[in-house]
């Protein structure tokens, strides 16, 4: 191969430090950016790239903008709450919260014992402290200060916004005719009249489970509160929920009903589903107030809420709340990283690795047995195992998935939960798995996992299955967690196995966006939440909304990321050196540079 073939390869490509060593070999091509080998240094092995698991990460994190933007049009949470809610949006963030960072910490395994047998314990610090810890470090001195100021502002914002429109949220449905309808409206002659026709003062009500009392109590009626006590009423009959009537007291700060049911002698240490006691309700933070409130469909106005919970708080003892729950929440449950808080997890996880590797070169392990990953009786002890974890999970507030932690220590049970997953992947990665055992029948199991377990754990959340009927009560809970673990497992299995039938070859677009995906969801939160704020009030379909705030946050981040991101020291820290693409005519001249200061190169490429 002469000077001239050489040019004219070039014609058509033109390498960058950032293309892999392979096409070099394809065209016989010595690679003019690396620096020349002495024949006694051995070239290290090539990394085998697996584009695959490059898109799927991508695509894990890419969903946390999804996930993120679908939050104020779900009726759960959040810090904007919009005016066209649907319960859709729930749907969609508990299917996506279900399985999204599972897969991804099982990728994060997967890849960094590639980079630990590749190049060793020191390199993979050396990469994880620039790729990992640095960013993280960087997000927390401009990212999550932003995300701070956005969010105070925002809720001020609502508040006053809240406060101008709507004082005082009238009730927008009509309760069943009968005596929970008379309850919440004070209308006593009426309650007489139930009374009368043999009503009975405890029932529940058939749609949302609360009591004559405790509809007194929602609709702040303490004149009812008090005539159904002395009539016998049950101060401490639950809902569906298990919450008492103080429970529903405490959390709208309706004092002098507090002070009364505390007088009847109210249970006050009685939890309900969410491990919550009438005293922890006075410590709900006020997006989940104004939502359990909404969904009351009852009159609330925050001043008076504190007010009141002020009040309550002085007749209440405060069991358990003293200075080593303080600190709990200070070290474990204070937002420090927020959506940033995966980095901090990678960075014990490596740690924890280190002492992975250290076990396996001292016993001189190369590989695992694939049957013990590749095959399907990997279920046999990974799901147990993820159970231990989830029975953990969804205490105080149940929901289908992990717990988030997000404080400066990990929740340990969300770590080892999140442990579990990356060491399958580094496990996995050992097993050598080249034929793709793994997932390998994901058009079963996606299926399976989408349309039967995730619809199952749905109706098991709510408490309300026929299914349940059959199984005695302390099972319920069982059946909801294993549920819960063999989605999170089959969608993790199954998008690898997918994956690596359909995206096994290299594309330019798809590795466009696995680069840029981790600034996307590094930036996306500040956007999403203004977005959110920017059309709560438009009288727009929810779903037309939601697509808005997502794609013009995708969209947006992408021309930052472009212009401001890839080929910058910032893409330089988050995915290595990208170089500019050259024009054909500069790239032919400076291969031709390139030719002609090395003759040598050509007459050995000649042959």
């Amino acid at each position: 191969m002469g000077r001239l073939s050489y040019i004219r390869v070039t014609l058509f490509w033109w390498p960058t430090r950032s293309d892999s060593p392979t096409i070099y070999n394809r065209f016989a091509i010595k690679n003019p950016m690396s620096q020349p080998l002495s024949p006694t240094t051995p070239r290290e092995p090539t990394m085998r790239r697996r584009h695959d698991l490059d898109a799927l990460r991508a695509i894990a994190m890419l969903l946390g903008i999804v996930l993120h933007s679908a939050l104020s049009f779900a009726p759960i949470p959040w810090v904007v709450q919009d005016s066209q809610q649907s319960p859709f949006f729930y749907y969609l963030f508990s299917f996506i919260h279900g399985f999204r960072m599972p897969l991804f910490f099982l990728i994060s395994g997967f890849f960094t014992a590639m980079l630990w047998r590749k190049r060793g314990l020191l390199a993979l610090f050396k990469q994880r402290s620039k790729r990992i810890l640095l960013p993280l470090i960087l997000g927390m001195w401009t990212i999550i200060p932003l995300l701070w100021v956005v969010s105070i502002s925002i809720s001020i914002a609502q508040a006053q916004s809240d406060s101008e429109n709507t004082v005082a949220k009238k009730s927008q449905v009509t309760i069943e005719d009968g005596i929970w309808q008379a309850s919440r409206t004070g209308d006593i002659a009426q309650l007489k009249t139930q009374i009368s026709a043999k009503a009975d003062l405890n029932a529940r009500q058939p749609g949302s489970g609360t009591t004559p009392l405790g509809e007194a109590v929602i609709g702040n009626q303490p004149a009812v509160v008090s005539w159904l006590l002395k009539n016998g009423a049950d101060p401490n009959q639950r809902s569906k929920d298990n919450s008492t009537p103080l429970h529903w007291a405490c959390i709208l700060g309706r004092a002098e009903i507090a002070a009364q049911l505390i007088d009847a002698e109210a249970d006050l240490s009685a939890q309900n589903n969410y491990q919550a006691t009438p005293a922890d309700n006075l410590e709900v933070d006020w997006p989940t107030t104004k939502v359990a409130a909404s969904l009351m469909k009852t009159e609330f106005d925050q001043i008076e809420i504190e007010k009141g919970r002020q009040q309550i708080s002085k007749s209440l003892p405060t069991e358990g709340k003293n200075i080593a729950d303080g600190l709990f929440g200070l070290f474990f449950l204070f937002p420090v990283f927020h959506h940033l808080w995966f980095l901090w997890f990678l960075c014990w996880l490596v740690l924890g690795f280190a002492i992975y590797a250290a076990v396996l070169d001292t016993l001189n392990i190369k590989n695992v047995p694939q049957w013990f990953t590749a095959s399907p009786l990997r279920y046999l002890w990974l799901v147990p195992l993820t159970m231990l974890p989830q029975a953990f999970m969804g205490l105080e507030s149940p929901s289908f998935g992990p717990d988030t932690s997000v404080g400066l220590l990990p929740l340990p049970q969300v770590l080892f939960y999140y442990t579990i997953f990356f060491g399958f992947g580094a496990l996995y990665y050992d097993s050598g798995d080249e034929a793709g055992r793994l997932g390998k029948r994901w058009y079963i199991t996606l299926p399976l996992a989408v349309f039967i377990l995730f619809p199952l754990g749905m109706v098991l959340i709510k408490g309300e299955s026929k299914l349940l009927n059959n199984l005695p009560e302390e099972y319920h809970r069982v059946a909801f967690i294993i549920v819960q673990v063999l989605f999170a497992w089959t969608v993790a299995c199954g998008s690898m196995g997918m994956v690596r039938s359909l995206l096994h070859q290299e594309r330019k677009s798809l590795r466009y966006i696995s680069d840029s995906s981790y600034w996307l969801y590094l930036a996306h939160m500040p956007l999403v939440l203004i977005l959110q704020f920017i059309v709560r009030d438009w009288p727009l379909p929810a779903l037309l909304k939601f697509t808005l705030v997502c794609g013009a946050t995708t969209i947006s981040l992408l021309i930052s990321y472009q212009l401001c991101v890839r080929y910058t020291w910032l893409g330089n820290l988050l995915n290595g050196p990208r170089k500019r693409p050259q024009p054909i005519l500069m790239a032919t001249l400076a291969s031709s540079n390139v030719a002609s200061s090395n003759p040598n190169s050509v007459e050995k490429m000649g042959g």
